[in-house]
């Protein structure tokens, strides 16, 4: 039913009101309503679920905040509009000459949601009808629906101004900006993550310091760690770095967790021990727990905190020897426990150069031959990860590459045998809820 036909039913409209009230009454007025406002609206079920609608009156536009999965584009073409509650009596629709083939140019049609489906794929335009027809207004629905796939990894190179691969570096972002740190002392910073320009820092707190043993970021990615001649020293921004005073030298640093430094020491008999160190407390305490086990070797430590169970996890420069590489996991930093699978099956295989992290609620490891990542749920047991989770075909082998991954989701990775920076990313983090 075209819309120049609304007049007539208006008009039919009122001819019934009027006349049902001079039969009540002579002396009784009605006033037709002028809200045109859509109250409430719901959108058929999308793969089994319901579409939550956001209605914005300011701007009259109605939407869904959460985009729908790429492949619904298929759905959304035609479907129906199941519930819409309005003060006004017509609702009309802007038939989009985009969409329909028959159309030279955009048309309005009554509109009848029992009956009409409607198509998603560009916006549509609702025009609500007061009761008294002279008011109205215009609503734009939008259905959201990703372009990409949510699982997919993607990955952009950049390339840095300044030469970050020296052998041992560290590589980790806090506060919106990237650091890389040499094992001669030497910290460069990209701001605000522009990873094309980096500045070499000039540091204070590091004097006579010539080895950095090992660097870690916290856990809320605003402070980092490291390790210098038996001694802790923190930073927040890169550059002022100030020294943790404690009892004991500090022999390893192996991880952060959320209130404590994980750490290795001696006991007052010269035995190497799990221990860790207490944060935001005045105390230069350092507690001490079990020996290290003779397999437990700290040539190379690469840790990450696993959220799902909020423990440390951190993975050791295996021997050459070694078929397999392996977890290790602790709640508290005085004993750490190897995670060893059942099945060798799904044991992790041998990595060189490992590398682990926590992403997308599981963990991954890296470095072995091939470039392949290796995905877990718990430590223990391993599989490839999928196709969509993968290294480009043309990144380097593996070597001493090192990785950190920031409060965005973004993965960077500086490869140990070019001066390359990547960044990843599963592109379901990069859909914006939309406004």
């Amino acid at each position: 039913m075209k819309i120049k036909h609304l007049p007539i039913i208006s008009g039919l409209l009122l001819t019934t009101l009027l006349a049902t009230s001079c039969l009540k009454s002579d002396k009784q007025n009605y006033v037709l309503g002028t809200d045109a406002t859509i109250h409430a609206i719901q959108l058929d079920t999308v793969f089994g679920k319901k579409v939550p609608l956001t209605i914005d009156q300011a701007n009259n536009k109605i939407f869904n905040k959460d985009s729908l999965p790429m492949n619904a584009d298929t759905v959304v073409n035609k479907i129906l509009i199941t519930n819409i509650v309005t003060g006004g009596s017509w609702i009309t629709r802007k038939l989009d000459a985009r969409l329909e083939a028959h159309l030279e140019e955009d048309k309005d049609t009554v509109y009848n949601f029992m009956t009409d489906s409607l198509n998603f794929t560009h916006p549509v335009e609702l025009t609500v009808y007061a009761m008294d027809l002279d008011v109205s207004r215009k609503y734009t629905v939008t259905i959201n629906v990703h372009k990409q796939d949510p699982d997919l990894l993607s990955w952009k190179a950049f390339a840095p101004s300044v030469a970050l691969g020296q052998p041992g570096r560290a590589l980790e972002a806090i506060d919106e900006n990237l650091f890389v740190i040499t094992p001669d002392a030497k910290v460069f910073k990209a701001h605000n993550m522009e990873p094309e320009h980096w500045e070499a820092l000039v540091t204070t707190g590091l004097d006579g310091i010539t080895k950095i043993d090992r660097v870690v970021s916290s856990l809320n990615k605003d402070k980092l760690y490291l390790l210098a001649n038996q001694k802790l020293y923190s930073s927040i921004d890169g550059a002022s770095w100030s020294e943790i005073a404690l009892d004991k030298p500090v022999d390893e640093l192996l991880a952060v967790s959320k209130n404590r430094i994980m750490v290795v020491g001696k006991t007052d008999d010269g035995v190497s021990s799990f221990g860790y160190v207490q944060l935001d407390q005045q105390t230069s305490e350092m507690v001490l727990g079990s020996a290290l086990p003779e397999e437990f070797v700290t040539d190379r430590v690469v840790s990450t905190f696993y959220h799902r169970n909020n423990v440390a996890m951190l993975m050791l420069k295996s021997a050459s020897k070694e078929k397999y590489s392996y977890v290790w996991m602790s709640e508290n930093g005085e004993n750490w426990d190897k995670l060893v699978s059942a099945s060798d099956e799904k044991k992790c295989p041998f990595l060189e150069q490992p590398q682990l992290f926590y992403y997308d609620n599981r963990l991954f490891a890296f470095g072995g031959e091939g470039m392949k990542f290796y995905e877990s749920l718990n430590g223990l047991d391993w599989n490839e990860a999928s196709k969509k989770f993968q290294f480009p075909s043309d990144f380097p082998e593996q070597g001493a590459n090192v990785l950190t991954v920031d409060a965005n989701h973004y993965m960077w990775i500086n490869f140990d045998s070019s001066n390359d920076l990547h960044r990843g990313r599963l592109n379901k983090f990069g859909h914006k809820i939309q406004k």
